[in-house]
């Protein structure tokens, strides 16, 4: 049985009793499932009762996965989850895990606003431990998809892994806001947006991805996903309703049921960063897709790329343009 530790800080205007009570009871309804939870969605949380929960499920030596839903922020390159009128930071909670799980890895998604920016702790997690944040370091996650993503728990009959639950937050994704996976022990993160780019007018074993992904997406509309990624010149020719699907598919083609050390490394050893003609492509083509925010935040991210690059007139030029939407 798996333990699954759902920890619920203050939602605010964001969430409350009533969406956690979701979460939990859509977690509950498969028992094969040990369900627990710290925090009820509206009061703050004492890290005493958090660390009490760790302890508990960390005894029974059952494979256990924590789902934060709290608010984040980041300070001075250090993350922090908002609990009411104070802060605990992802470094004091990842300590808190591998202070009572040792050696033994654990599966953590973050739903939290710039969880991304939380990776850079990992290590200090149990070796092994896969962590998802839903959006990553300079982005904020949108609360429509993370209600999807609740809603979508009811009925899922996959292994509570982080990189099961991240394929199941993209597959209800509408915002182009893609979610970050980061492996204890293992360097750099897994950027799903870089993995989609990447996959862009290459094959796609489509016997593979409909098997695994048919109780999710059907055939057609896999097929139909299949066809856009092989014969698209870029992401772009894939909608933003279409998008968190399409990366699904490519990671269900690279990882097939689960994320591992070997496939992990292959996928590190082959990715890459955004280059300065990439950056100027994506300026053409964000208005189009790009919701206000993840287009301020594309504008900020390439503008970092562009200024380093040497052709500065073109990306000036650019950023000038842009700089007045």
């Amino acid at each position: 049985m798996r333990n699954v530790l759902v920890i619920a800080g203050p939602g605010e205007e964001a969430f409350g009793n009533e969406e956690i009570d979701l979460l939990t009871s859509n977690i509950e309804q498969d028992n094969s499932r040990r369900m627990l939870c710290v925090g009820n969605g509206v009061e703050k949380i004492e890290n005493g009762a958090i660390a009490s929960k760790l302890e508990e499920i960390s005894q029974n030596g059952d494979d256990t996965t924590i789902i934060i839903q709290m608010h984040g922020t980041e300070k001075e390159g250090q993350f922090y989850f908002i609990n009411d009128d104070s802060y605990i930071s992802s470094r004091e909670l990842f300590e808190m895990v591998n202070s009572r799980f040792k050696d033994k890895p654990v599966d953590i998604v973050i739903t939290s606003c710039h969880s991304g920016a939380c990776l850079k702790d990992k290590d200090l997690l149990p070796k092994g431990s896969v962590v998802g944040a839903l959006s990553q370091g300079n982005e904020t996650t949108a609360g429509s998809d993370v209600k999807n993503f609740i809603e979508s728990l009811l009925g899922a009959t996959d292994e509570f892994t982080t990189y099961n639950l991240v394929k199941l937050y993209l597959c209800g994704l509408k915002t182009r806001i893609p979610p970050e996976i980061g492996i204890s022990g293992e360097q750099g993160t897994l950027q799903l947006d870089e993995l989609l780019r990447n996959s862009i007018g290459k094959k796609i074993d489509k016997s593979k991805v409909i098997n695994l992904l048919k109780e999710t997406i059907s055939a057609e509309e896999i097929e139909e996903l299949i066809n856009k990624i092989e014969t698209s010149k870029n992401e772009y020719g894939i909608c933003a309703v279409e998008y968190g699907k399409a990366i699904a598919v490519c990671a269900t083609n690279e990882f097939g049921k689960d994320i591992n050390h070997e496939n992990y490394k292959s996928m590190e050893k082959n990715s890459r960063t955004m280059s300065p003609s990439s950056a100027y492509g994506f300026f053409e083509t964000v208005d189009r897709y790009s919701t206000p925010i993840r287009r301020q935040s594309a504008l900020n991210w390439s503008r970092r790329i562009i200024e380093n690059s040497k052709d500065m007139d073109k990306g000036n030029g650019i950023i000038y343009e842009w700089s007045i939407c």
